[in-house]
Formats: C-alpha cells, sequence, structure tokens
C-alpha cells in the first residue's frame, strides 16, 4: 500500500503540496492511510540556494488481532526545474 501510494504520486510528476486520507477494506482488513506532501527546508538547503524540493510521506493504520500497526514511508522529489 505504501510503496504503491508513493508511485501513484511519483507518476502525476512534481506532486501538489497537500494531505490526503481515505479508508480502503480488503478481505475484511480496514487499512487507513494519509498521504502528505509539502516543500522540503533547511538552513543547509537555503545555503546552498538549493529550492524545489518536497517530500511525499505515506502513513497506514491497520489493524493486527488486538495491535494497531503503523507503516511509513518516506521519499523526496525534485521539481524538473531544479535548481
Amino acid at each position: 500500500m505504501t510503496i504503491r501510494s508513493i508511485a501513484e504520486i511519483l507518476a502525476l510528476g512534481y506532486p501538489e503540496k497537500g494531505i490526503k486520507s481515505g479508508r480502503i477494506e480488503n478481505n475484511n482488513q480496514v487499512m487507513h492511510w494519509q498521504t502528505k506532501v509539502e516543500d522540503l527546508y533547511s538552513s543547509e538547503l537555503n545555503n546552498a540556494e538549493i529550492s524545489g524540493l518536497r517530500s511525499i510521506r505515506v502513513e497506514v493504520d491497520f489493524k493486527q488481532g488486538a495491535d494497531t500497526k503503523n507503516l511509513q514511508m518516506s521519499t523526496y522529489v525534485a521539481d524538473r526545474n531544479f535548481k
């Protein structure tokens, strides 16, 4: 689920900033997911005059027995006009 979500976002090119979430049921298992795309800032990037980077984070929560499990995956993408 997490890898597929990131692949779908990257397939669209440079993603729009924002948060999306939803719920999926598969074989009587319910998963709640959230994707978050935001600009990447740091003093090192600013000092190097690098802009146009975004972070993509996907988080999935699901029940496994009595426990709630949480998977997270992050990656970064650069604007095609990367400076």
